[in-house]
């Protein structure tokens, strides 16, 4: 359904929990940008994927702010509850977003980094 590999088929049998995959956890914090870029592309292969065979799960929503953005995206709700729930999604998908979601909140919640970093990225 998600047009990944026959392997990523048995991801969910692979890893029973989140961290039984290590490598998510060591690509995020060590490879920040690289796991950032990966899981992007990764969650728009799957969105765009998923919008070709069923594209009545979708909507497209655009975001326009006068001279900044004026683009449209994918929206399915089973996107807006990943990480949080099951949601309906390839789970390899919905671990990645969340181990890069909790790492970018203990970026910000860490007093390890000054403000500035923090506003920065």
């Amino acid at each position: 359904m998600w047009g990944l590999s026959v392997r990523a088929d048995s991801y969910s049998y692979m890893f029973k929990t989140i961290s039984q995959n290590i490598f998510l956890h060591v690509l995020v914090r060590y490879n920040f940008e690289a796991a950032l870029g990966w899981i992007t592309h990764l969650t728009n292969h799957i969105a765009n994927y998923g919008y070709e065979k069923r594209p009545n799960e979708f909507s497209q929503i655009r975001l326009y702010v006068p001279d900044t953005i004026d683009k449209e995206y994918l929206f399915s709700y089973k996107f807006w509850l990943v990480g949080t729930q099951e949601a309906g999604i390839h789970y390899i998908v919905d671990d990645a977003l969340y181990v890069l979601t909790r790492s970018i909140i203990e970026f910000l919640k860490s007093d390890q980094y000054n403000n500035e970093r923090k506003k920065a990225f």
